[in-house]
Parts: C-alpha cells; structure tokens; sequence
C-alpha cells in the first residue's frame, strides 16, 4: 500500500490505523506468551471459531465480488488495467 495524494479519505484513515495495529502484534504477542502465559494451553474450540471466521469472510468477499462484477461497480481489491 503507497498512501499519497490519489487516496481516498477512507482509506486514508484506514491506512493510518491498520498498519499500526498490525505493527503492534509484534509487541502484544511476545508479551502475552512470556508474561501472562495466555498462549499455552489454546482450547480447540479457539481454533474452530477462527477457522468459521476466516471462511465466513471468504465467502462474504466472494460473494460480494460476484455482485460487484455482476452490476458493473468497482471492487475496490481489483488492480487497475493499464
């Protein structure tokens, strides 16, 4: 992602939240697994709901990117044609 003046307002704001938070996995997750010790028993049900999730989520972009080019409107994942 190059943020620069062609950006829409929203993924601006976006840009300047979700790099950041991404950012911050690399601190939160060392901590939790050395100091608070979350991560060593991970029940399975954990893994199962994530995995319902991750799906869920492709269907909805399939879907979506299905209707998208179905009435013509721009997908906003789509790379422009040169």
């Amino acid at each position: 992602m190059n943020p620069g003046k062609g950006m829409k307002w929203r993924d601006l704001i976006f840009y300047i939240l979700f790099v950041p938070l991404i950012l911050l996995i690399l601190v939160v997750s060392p901590y939790d697994v050395l100091h608070l010790k979350y991560s060593s028993v991970f029940p399975i049900y954990y893994y199962l709901i994530g995995y319902f999730f991750f799906i869920l989520s492709l269907v909805i972009i399939d879907a979506y990117t299905a209707y998208a080019e179905k009435t013509g409107k721009a997908v906003a994942f789509q790379t422009p044609d040169y």
